[in-house]
């Protein structure tokens, strides 16, 4: 059916304006095989250090970049070459990878994106869409979770479980960024039902299908919040 190339980048910060990348990961996966059939794995010099609470989540340390990372222009014209014969790009949370994948390879702009956390059809006692909490409702665990590489097999584990075709047909629907207007005491709520911290713009925010707009308003009006679309 299609060649799929599952995407996971870490980074020093959220904002492609301004952070690096330090590890892109990335897997090539046969729909029809339902496996993977190419890998991907890189750790990328930057300019500066990685900040202490990078270290922290990610275990990618200046030491570790210094001696086993690559150049970013030499990761990128690689990562181009292996992502050539895909069909579709994947990434949970796709928006974050999308932008600093645009803002270091060219040509890349143009490409059709999958987004595993609204594009999969999740059944609806599943509200969590962060990635270890998923692979945990499938049965399955993610030994280092915060490193490109097992965080693309994950996805592409959970994936895998659902309807190839469907997932790929959901993609070409446009997503709508809704807000959840929730107090302090009410975040835990919004987090629960699957929207994430905005850091920059403090807000918590998720990313839903255009035609589901009113099922996600009367789903969190009945959860005892209000969202509303962004924009």
């Amino acid at each position: 059916m299609a060649i799929i190339c599952g995407l996971d980048l870490e980074t020093t910060g959220l904002d492609a304006t301004k952070d690096q990348v330090t590890e892109v990961g990335a897997v090539l996966w046969d729909t029809d095989l339902n496996q993977p059939i190419k890998f991907f794995n890189k750790l990328v010099r930057i300019e500066g250090s990685v900040p202490p609470e990078i270290v922290k989540l990610t275990g990618i340390t200046d030491e570790l970049l210094e001696k086993y990372g690559e150049t970013p222009a030499k990761v990128w014209d690689a990562f181009w070459e292996f992502q050539e014969g895909a069909d579709f790009l994947l990434a949970h949370n796709a928006p974050f990878d999308r932008g600093f994948v645009e803002a270091n390879c060219d040509g890349l702009a143009s490409r059709l994106w999958i987004d595993s956390c609204v594009d999969v059809e999740y059944p609806e006692s599943i509200q969590t869409r962060k990635l270890t909490y998923l692979a945990a409702e499938h049965g399955f665990v993610n030994p280092f979770a915060h490193r490109a590489m097992t965080d693309v097999l994950t996805m592409l584990q959970l994936v895998s479980k659902y309807d190839w075709a469907k997932t790929i047909e959901n993609a070409t629907t446009p997503n709508v960024t809704m807000r959840a207007m929730v107090s302090y005491e009410q975040n835990q709520k919004a987090k629960g039902t699957g929207y994430r911290w905005d850091g920059p713009k403090k807000i918590w925010v998720k990313q839903v299908k255009e035609t589901r707009i009113e099922e996600e308003i009367a789903k969190c009006k009945a959860l005892g919040f209000l969202t509303k679309r962004v924009g």
